[in-house]
């Protein structure tokens, strides 16, 4: 039997720019620049945020469409980090997240117990996790302790 990480850690990023954006480009211009994140929500529909200002001064002239929602202030960003964020995941939020089925790069909307959320899947074990701002707060200590239930030990961590 393998054992499990049970030290997590939820990390909450800065959000200094994010929009919905719609692209008819097969590859667009935002999906490729460092310090940005972009979401695949649908075809041709992405959810696009970064942590750094100069990115979100920049990010705007990319936007080769009139259908761009700025939503800084509509979400958190929290990483959830550890060898064990995919089994702990897959407890609290009622999704199939297993690796076969939902891969590095993978989005999903869902609820962790009654917090919507929109997951992302990074690579080395993370994950990107966008609750609506209000309940970010209380995401983390409901994580904290349903994780606890289970064994993990989750550390939160502020953006300074």
């Amino acid at each position: 039997m393998v054992e499990h990480d049970t030290q997590l850690t939820l990390r909450e990023q800065a959000i200094a720019g994010a929009w919905v954006v719609e692209s008819q480009a097969s590859n667009p211009a935002f999906c490729e620049l460092a310090g940005v994140l972009s979401i695949r929500l649908r075809t041709n529909r992405y959810y696009v945020v970064t942590a750094s200002k100069a990115s979100a001064e920049n990010l705007p002239a990319l936007f080769d469409t009139s259908l761009v929602v700025a939503c800084s202030q509509q979400r958190s960003w929290f990483v959830l980090e550890g060898s064990s964020a995919r089994t702990m995941l897959d407890r609290l939020a009622g999704l199939d997240l297993r690796a076969t089925s939902f891969g590095v790069g993978a989005t999903a909307s869902g609820r962790i117990g009654q917090f919507d959320v929109m997951l992302h899947a990074r690579a080395d074990h993370g994950f990107d996790v966008f609750p609506l701002r209000s309940y970010a707060t209380a995401l983390g200590h409901f994580m904290q302790m349903a994780g606890a239930d289970d064994g993990w030990s989750l550390r939160i961590i502020s953006p300074s």
